[in-house]
């Protein structure tokens, strides 16, 4: 008793933090206009290349008279350099700027879609679809950085989200919405709908203010 009394010990108590709630997002502030400027765009070039790739094969073998077997393997000449850029047009996309490539990417496709009617030998098609494929991979490549870069970090499942809503409502309206505008002309215009569509895609991109560079968006955070 005597021990235990003249023992005088101080504790101290174990300190409890609460964990930081995360800041909410808000979605007026997210969904902006630049934001629905990409979405826009990005529902544009995919449905000129959802269009392209399902009805490709009754172009060539209507037009250039191919078999079906030349057909796929002339469509494979864009995926094969789409693959090969893939890489390479991040790394321009991190150090120019996302939107500068972009930009870049569809103005290539636009002039090579318009060409493939003014020429008539499959080998000129196969080589244009190559160089289709390289632009293709800027805009493909950098548009789900670029979309993301744009909004803050606790919004990035949203944005994710709308990326994949957006490009998946192109996959389903895409070729149904340009086959049916090639049954009322002809497969000539298929590649015309879809310069037009990137014309469209690209006058949204223009009006994005955010550049997609790495810097800019460290500054908004």
């Amino acid at each position: 008793m005597i021990v235990s009394n003249s023992i005088k010990e101080k504790r101290e108590a174990i300190q409890y933090s609460l964990t930081e709630e995360k800041p909410k997002i808000n979605y007026k502030k997210e969904i902006n206009p630049s934001t629905l400027y990409i979405l826009f765009a990005i529902f544009f070039w995919f449905v000129a290349y959802q269009g392209i790739e399902a009805l490709f094969t009754l172009f060539a073998t209507n037009v250039y008279g191919m078999t079906d077997g030349q057909a796929s393997l002339t469509l494979s000449f864009f995926a094969l350099s789409f693959l090969l850029f893939a890489i390479p047009s991040g790394f321009l996309g991190a150090k120019f700027g996302k939107k500068r490539i972009i930009m870049i990417g569809i103005i290539g496709l636009i002039v090579v879609f318009l060409s493939v009617n003014l020429i008539d030998s499959m080998w000129m098609l196969r080589t244009l679809l190559f160089i289709g494929g390289l632009f293709w991979a800027c805009i493909n490549i950098n548009s789900y950085p670029f979309i993301v870069s744009t909004g803050s970090e606790e919004a990035i499942g949203t944005r994710t989200g709308l990326y994949y809503l957006v490009s998946s409502l192109a996959a389903i309206t895409g070729p149904p919405l340009m086959g049916y505008i090639v049954d009322l002309t002809n497969y000539n215009w298929l590649f015309v709908v879809a310069a037009s569509c990137m014309a469209v895609a690209l006058i949204s991109i223009i009006c994005v203010r955010h550049t997609g560079k790495s810097e800019e968006q460290s500054v908004q955070s």
